[in-house]
This record gives C-alpha cells, sequence and structure tokens, in this order.
C-alpha cells in the first residue's frame, strides 16, 4: 500500500524511519543564520523607532504651534482687558493721564504676580530628590530592618494619601480612615 506517510519516509531515508534525527547544519550556518534574524530584527525595531521619533516630533511641534497661538490670543484677551480699564477710569471723569497710570499698575501687578509664581516654580529645578541621595552616597540609609521613626501621619491602607505634613483631623480614628467611603 502506497500511501503518502509512507512515500515520504521512504524520501527522507532510513533516519527518518528509524526515529533518529536528521543531520544537523553544521555550527556556521547556524551561527549565520541566527546573526541574520537577530540583525533582522534589530533593523525592523531601529525602524519602528525612528518612524515613532518622527511622529512624535510632528505632534511636539504641533503642541508648540497650539502653545504659540493660545498666547496670542491670551495677549489680545490681555490688551482688551486693559482698554476696557482704561475706558472705565475715563468714564468715571478720570483724567487720561491718571487712566494710563492705572492700567501700567495693573500691567506691572500681574508680570510681578507671574514672575513670582516662574521663580517659585525654578527653584524647583536642579533635581533635588538626586541631589539629596547623592549626598548621602555611602552612608548608611533606613532599610527594611531599620525602618524610619513614625512621623505622626498615618496614611490610609487605600486610596490617596495625604500630604505628610498635613495630619488627620482630630478625633479621626485609624479603622474611619482604613475605610473606603461608599
Amino acid at each position: 500500500m502506497n500511501t503518502p506517510d509512507a512515500a515520504g519516509q521512504a524520501a527522507a531515508g532510513p533516519a527518518a524511519s528509524s526515529g533518529e534525527p536528521p543531520a544537523s547544519l553544521p555550527v556556521g550556518a547556524l551561527i549565520s543564520a541566527l546573526s541574520q534574524e537577530l540583525s533582522h530584527a534589530i533593523q525592523e525595531r531601529l525602524h519602528l523607532i525612528v518612524l515613532e521619533g518622527r511622529q512624535i516630533g510632528l505632534q511636539v511641534t504641533q503642541m508648540i504651534m497650539l502653545a504659540v497661538l493660545a498666547a496670542l490670543m491670551a495677549c489680545a484677551a490681555w490688551a482688551t482687558v486693559l482698554v476696557a480699564i482704561y475706558l472705565a477710569c475715563t468714564a468715571h471723569g478720570m483724567p487720561w493721564g491718571v487712566a494710563l497710570l492705572v492700567v501700567l499698575l495693573v500691567n506691572i501687578g500681574a508680570a510681578y504676580a507671574i514672575w513670582s509664581t516662574a521663580y517659585r516654580i525654578g527653584s524647583r529645578l536642579g533635581f533635588p530628590a538626586t541631589l539629596r541621595m547623592l549626598q548621602h552616597l555611602g552612608q548608611p540609609h533606613p532599610g527594611p530592618q531599620d525602618p524610619p521613626a513614625p512621623t505622626g501621619v498615618v496614611a490610609p491602607a487605600t486610596g490617596p494619601m495625604p500630604h505628610p505634613a498635613v495630619p488627620f483631623p482630630p478625633g479621626t480614628d485609624t479603622a474611619a480612615r482604613r475605610t473606603p467611603p461608599p
């Protein structure tokens, strides 16, 4: 009886019918094939990274353009507010020189508020946590065997953690803090 399985075994030779593995490729050919596959896989991933990098670049450019447009709109709105202040002052009988001075003072006050906010934000730059870690390099730090001293602030078991400087209200027991709201 000539079945396809029998024909395949006859073509494969005696090694296939006896259960022995077929003759393997030389080690050099295996290494070459592996290196080609690895090279191809790396090239595909690098190509994907390049494409995603281009996409990110285009999206960041769009975000910057929209931010500039929003800033222009905010400037136009601010100019409108200043004109409204000037017109209100002159409508109430204030001389135009004094009205301009009021507008100038409003502008200087807003600029100072923005500058002080930017200064406060800028003071947090410079990787302060990393610098603290580097300053304490080589010094022992509390590990699992040395827990830090309690601060008196108990965090809830679930949900958002409160700010460490804000203790729980007096009279709040720990069980009430651990139960999630209904």
